[in-house]
């Protein structure tokens, strides 16, 4: 019998499939009457742009004139807006995907901070934000497939999560390590007061991953600078990964 990448019977797969097909037709049917009876308080596409923290975000999704659906209106309205965090955090286990069209492309070095309980991590510091380079994506073609993948062939088993992308974080050690933000917790690190100071070797070395990255540079100027950056750290691996970023600083937009 043939077997997918997992080594699980097709037979199997099949009947899960089947399964979550059924309760997301279920979900959706109870989705209609909910936006039904909120349909006058739903925030227009404009409104809703607004209340997206990252700027980046904002912007880019006013430049391309995107329009969100009715449906995703409200589901972003039920994550955005304060008071609603139970009932959007029962409606994102259920597997909701919104699609939110975001400029951040594979080596751009972006700063990352929490904003929604719903789907951000919780922070240990309260006022620092991480800083790291963008993997995914490399431009606006790689990312429509993987929306429209998400979309259809992947959707009875999708969730909120999979709107997320892939940073390379740097650590106190010097060290990267990869995490999934929501691109609406990111902004460009350019657009960030005091996030890439030019005196201090750690910039040079985000910059220098940066081109990496994209294809450009070399190894071995990379492992130059991490040279100069590394900090020996004596705790396992799996607790120096959690620690604030070397650039952790506090967020202040340029306007």
């Amino acid at each position: 019998m043939a077997k997918n990448t997992f080594d699980i019977p097709q037979e199997e797969m099949d009947r899960f499939h089947k399964a979550m097909n059924q309760e997301r037709i279920e979900q959706d049917a109870r989705l209609e009457k909910l936006i039904e009876s909120e349909k006058e308080n739903i925030p227009k596409n404009e409104e809703i742009i607004k209340m997206i923290p990252s700027k980046a975000v904002r912007e880019y999704l006013e430049k391309t004139g995107h329009q969100f659906s009715e449906r995703d209106r409200y589901l972003l309205w039920l994550c955005l807006e304060p008071g609603k965090k139970e009932m959007s955090e029962e409606l994102w286990e259920k597997g909701r995907y919104v699609s939110v069209p975001h400029p951040f492309r594979k080596g751009d070095i972006v700063v990352c901070y929490g904003f929604c309980p719903v789907f951000a991590n919780p922070r240990e510091h309260a006022g620092k934000y991480e800083i790291g380079i963008m993997q995914s994506f490399a431009d606006d073609e790689d990312w429509a497939y993987w929306d429209n993948d998400v979309k259809t062939r992947l959707k009875s088993i999708t969730d909120f999560s999979d709107v997320a992308t892939t940073v390379e974080f740097l650590y106190l050690d010097g060290t990267f390590s990869h995490r999934h933000p929501n691109p609406m917790e990111l902004e460009f690190a350019c657009d960030v007061e005091g996030a890439l100071p030019e005196d201090i070797p750690k910039t040079d070395y985000l910059e220098v991953a940066s081109d990496l990255m994209r294809g450009e540079g070399s190894i071995e100027l990379l492992q130059m600078y991490c040279d100069k950056t590394m900090k020996p750290v004596n705790m396992p691996y799996s607790l120096r990964t959690k620690r604030d970023s070397p650039l952790s600083i506090p967020l202040m937009m340029k306007m």
